[in-house]
């Protein structure tokens, strides 16, 4: 039972200690994030963003030009509402096309739904070629449910992109383009015994070819602030919040809530019959 998910807020916020004692916690579940790739903060990038409101650091990767992005926030808002603005699509999608001039579409499988596929495009400035690319969406229904409705992860890596250039539109765009060496990313939000979230976000892609590092990594975390942003705006956003197309990592109703726990049966112990008279011991 995930009962963790409509726990009454306290009196009052945690203490930051008490924050990074229960982010610390779910350390524990990490080693099962569907983003098997994803940095992680620590306490210290953890402390700076409790400090500062949002903190974000950069992570070099051996043998990769492109160096990990990850930012850090506590959100004033239980964690439904948190994993509603990381799953969408529709709106994200839109800033990130507005974003790179460019083309994001669902290629393979429902909106909001595990396993999703879109196939995206991003116009670059002269003299850059531009880029397009597919990425899968992915939840973690193991560690939701493990972790009892405490930890929920949305994950997104590349995909190969051929299978989706079915149509001509794309075909012809990727004719023209480069196509992204990786493209990842994801989010791992904890709720907070408080009924605030913990929200780690990051980003890690190269867009191939010749590009410098200190351009990707100038990128990346552009990329990153922007998505912090729109995250941001969709917490507050009501038509989001009150969308019944959602679902939980489990890819039961969002908006139905939990089941509640089936009563537990009382243990009744059998009586035993009396010996009968004279029986042998």
């Amino acid at each position: 039972m995930l009962t963790l998910l409509f726990a009454p807020s306290l009196a009052g916020d945690l203490t930051d200690e008490q924050v990074l004692a229960e982010i610390a916690a779910t350390d524990a579940w990490r080693s099962k994030r569907v983003c098997s790739h994803a940095p992680r903060p620590g306490p210290a990038g953890w402390a700076e963003g409790l400090e500062e409101g949002w903190a974000m650091g950069q992570v070099e990767v051996p043998g990769e030009d492109a160096w990990q992005t990850w930012g850090v926030m506590v959100i004033d808002a239980p964690i439904g509402a948190a994993w509603r603005a990381v799953n969408s699509d529709d709106r994200v999608n839109e800033v990130y096309a507005e974003h790179w001039n460019g083309t994001v579409e669902l290629a393979e499988g429902l909106d909001f739904h595990d396993r999703r596929v879109y196939w995206q495009h991003f116009s670059l400035p002269w003299p850059i070629s531009d880029r397009w690319g597919a990425v899968r969406i992915r939840a973690n229904p193991e560690v939701f449910l493990a972790s009892d409705g405490l930890v929920w992860e949305h994950c997104m890596e590349s995909t190969p992109g051929a299978p989706y250039l079915a149509t001509p539109g794309r075909q012809a765009l990727a004719e023209k383009s480069v196509e992204m060496d990786f493209m990842r990313g994801g989010s791992w939000l904890v709720a907070l015994s408080d009924g605030r979230t913990a929200f780690e976000i990051y980003s890690w892609f190269d867009m191939g070819g010749n590009l410098p590092a200190g351009l990707l990594s100038k990128l990346a975390r552009s990329d990153l602030e922007m998505a912090r942003d729109v995250y941001l705006e969709l917490i507050e956003d009501a038509s989001v919040q009150g969308s019944e197309a959602y679902v939980y990592p489990d890819e039961l109703p969002l908006h139905l809530g939990r089941p509640a726990p089936a009563p537990a049966k009382p243990v009744v112990e059998e009586e035993q019959a009396p010996e009968a008279e004279g029986a042998a011991p």
